[in-house]
């Protein structure tokens, strides 16, 4: 099984370079949170789907890809034991895969970018890091879930492409609006939970953004 593997690939890395516990267990709240405060639309021409905020930036910043894929699978297992039954873990892979993981990636290449191309400073953190990144990484997201329901003809092309993803362009800027917010209070608050964050980086160079 794809989860399976992404488990055992990222197991001894996580084990290697584990963040300290205090921003596991804060992103493992998070995620919790996010993914089981969710809207399971009943009747219609969206019957059966599910919509929630993703969280997978905040996470990111939080503890970094390797650990945050790690965690987004056992998170994931949880979620579709509780929600959908044990007899659906097999699709626990295929949704890390085209939901998780482009958004966690997408993060992952906006910091090495961000870093090398853009000023230092914390207004590029916010903004750019957790808000705007957010935004568009869940975009990513949703529009990969979309074509694929799309291209097994789960739901009608019309009902994806109409409505689903206006729902899902919606709940991107949610998304984005809580990572921003978020990061801005830990920064704030407790720096060191965002292992993506240094104060060495962003608080002692004193660069101009104009």
């Amino acid at each position: 099984m794809i989860w399976a593997g992404i488990l055992v690939v990222f197991y001894p890395y996580v084990r290697k370079n584990m963040p300290n516990r205090s921003s596991w267990l804060v992103a493992l709240l998070l995620m919790t949170a996010l993914w089981t405060l969710h809207a399971r639309l009943q009747g219609g021409t969206q019957d059966g789907m599910t919509y929630h905020l993703l969280g997978a930036t905040l996470c990111t910043l939080i503890l970094g890809m390797p650990s945050v894929l790690f965690l987004a699978t056992f998170v994931a297992i949880m979620y579709t034991i509780v929600f959908h039954g044990i007899t659906d873990l097999t699709a626990v892979g295929l949704n890390m895969l085209i939901t998780v993981l482009p958004a966690v990636l997408w993060t992952f290449l906006m910091l090495k970018m961000a870093r090398k191309y853009l000023p230092h400073h914390l207004f590029i953190f916010i903004f750019i890091n957790a808000f705007f990144t957010a935004a568009i990484g869940m975009m990513l997201s949703g529009c990969l879930t979309i074509a694929v329901l799309d291209y097994f003809d789960i739901y009608s092309h019309e009902t994806l492409w109409q409505n689903a993803f206006g729902v899902l362009f919606l709940l991107s800027w949610g998304d984005a609006f809580f990572t921003g917010l978020m990061t801005a209070i830990f920064i704030a608050l407790a720096p060191h939970l965002l292992t993506q964050y240094s104060d060495q980086i962003y608080l002692q160079k004193k660069e101009r953004l104009f």
